[in-house]
């Protein structure tokens, strides 16, 4: 096998870190739900409050009093691994965190297509460009979410499989498991492709996972319960946000997979912006009988197949975007793989230069993801936020809100969400349990929002007085 160039995979990893740092440019703060979950969790640790929450976004069941235990519907690693750069720039350490991270796939990826050709240093090079462009995944890799987690260990894993490291790959399988709940899929696969040696993936992963669970169990019992129920029979996202809702039969899940099959798609190609999942599809033939490329074709199958009809309202708010972030660096080598199969025909057939397709690829690439990302900004613009709102509020006193996650991350305060559509009853039990005096409801509803807009206020909080977006109680909260 060729000697490596050793500055190779440094030079992608320093690629792809200012590829990122350009993206935080645009997407300074988290936007949505998950990213500003894992920061404010990583902040109540450092302020010595523990694994706690301050934001209640489901109303199907509500804890004693806020802020709550954390970590009953979300994995704890993607808060956890924040706290380091969190503890040193409170600002700034999340978003640096998940820099690095994502800046990780490019050299996982060049180091994969290596294992795979180990002959052709062209393709390493050539996939470790792909996972630094980020492909769709460009404006979601500034802030805390888990998808870089995610793709950095799920990168790792794969290498570990692919060097025939039972012990290592078993540390990855229980890393991927606290990641994300899916991630136990993919180390289950993982370990069928050690044959013989599968307890080394499946006994740490099944070991963190039971332990997890045993956790929430212990740490409340009945919001553990309606986490888990609600994960499992909830019909959409928005029942269970609103709370109250009738368990999905089997037929209305095998309705609900049917209709996300052609969405599901669509997302696969945006996240390989068109290109990526095809060549992949070229590179992976010759490698067919590779355990490590059957295994990140099953996963990229059986992961929307599984999650959509047994996890239906989580599965439709993005599971499957953010659980195939786990092979996308592999994704990226069979991509870079079979872009150069189709380039050698070429060069062979038409007399191109060797580097016309290459490069062309990384052009389209490149203005594919950034044309899709900004778009994708455009189209879904940020949450409506006004913290200043809340200013002449007691400091840490919880008020209803459109997006709870993002006012306890942001306006550094508990908050309970006021869902659109929501039971008047429900809110008021809430109101009453958490002493909630005020509410802050934008004037229209952003794209994908669960919660109530200023409009909805009369209906669901009688009596409240609102200017603005700024609504309050004109008494206390009763019963």
């Amino acid at each position: 096998m060729p000697t490596p160039r050793p500055a190779t995979p440094l030079l992608l990893f320093a690629l792809a870190l200012g590829l990122r740092a350009a993206w935080a440019t645009q997407v300074p703060q988290p936007r949505d739900w998950d990213p500003a979950y894992y920061a404010d969790v990583a902040r109540q640790i450092l302020d010595g409050q523990g694994a706690t929450t301050r934001a209640l976004w489901s109303l199907s069941a509500l804890p004693e009093r806020l802020p709550f235990v954390a970590d009953l519907h979300w994995m704890p690693l993607p808060s956890r691994v924040l706290l380091p750069l969190t503890a040193l720039d409170a600002a700034r350490g999340p978003a640096w965190t998940t820099l690095l991270l994502a800046a990780a796939w490019a050299p996982l990826a060049w180091a994969t297509a290596r294992r795979l050709a180990p002959a052709d240093p062209q393709a390493a090079t050539l996939a470790g460009l792909f996972a630094a462009l980020g492909g769709g995944y460009g404006s979601f890799l500034s802030t805390p979410d888990s998808i870089a987690l995610m793709g950095a260990v799920g990168g790792a894993a794969f290498l570990a499989l692919l060097d025939n490291k039972p012990a290592r790959l078993g540390l990855f399988a229980a890393l991927l498991t606290l990641t994300r709940g899916d991630g136990l899929l993919l180390a289950g696969l993982l370990g069928l492709g050690l044959g013989r040696r599968a307890l080394w993936a499946w006994a740490p992963a099944l070991g963190v996972y039971g332990t997890w669970a045993l956790r929430n169990q212990q740490a409340d019992p009945l919001l553990a319960e309606a986490a888990r129920q609600g994960a499992a029979a909830a019909p959409s996202l928005a029942a269970l946000v609103q709370g109250g809702w009738q368990p999905l039969d089997l037929a209305g899940r095998m309705h609900v997979l049917i209709g996300a099959l052609p969405s599901t798609l669509a997302t696969a190609l945006v996240l390989g912006v068109g290109l990526l999942p095809p060549l992949a599809a070229v590179g992976a033939a010759p490698l067919r009988h590779s355990r490590a490329v059957q295994v990140g074709l099953l996963y990229a199958f059986a992961l929307p197949l599984l999650a959509i009809p047994l996890a239906p309202a989580i599965a439709s708010s993005g599971t499957v975007m953010r659980s195939w972030s786990a092979i996308f660096p592999l994704g990226c080598a069979l991509a870079a793989l079979g872009a150069l199969q189709i380039n050698r025909r070429l060069v062979d057939a038409r007399g191109l230069h060797p580097a016309f397709l290459p490069g062309l690829l990384l052009f389209t690439l490149s203005l594919g993801g950034l044309t899709l990302g900004l778009g994708a900004l455009r189209a879904v613009p940020a949450p409506e936020v006004d913290c200043a709102a809340l200013s002449d509020l007691p400091p840490h006193a919880a008020v209803f809100a459109a997006e709870p996650l993002l006012i306890a991350e942001r306006c550094d305060r508990p908050a309970v969400i006021l869902p659109a559509g929501g039971d008047p009853a429900r809110i008021a039990e809430a109101a009453a349990r958490y002493d909630l005096r005020a509410a802050l409801l934008p004037a229209e509803s952003a794209p994908g929002t669960l919660g109530a807009t200023q409009a909805e206020a009369a209906h669901l909080l009688p009596g409240w007085v609102c200017r603005g977006g700024l609504c309050r109680a004109p008494t206390a909260p009763s019963p």
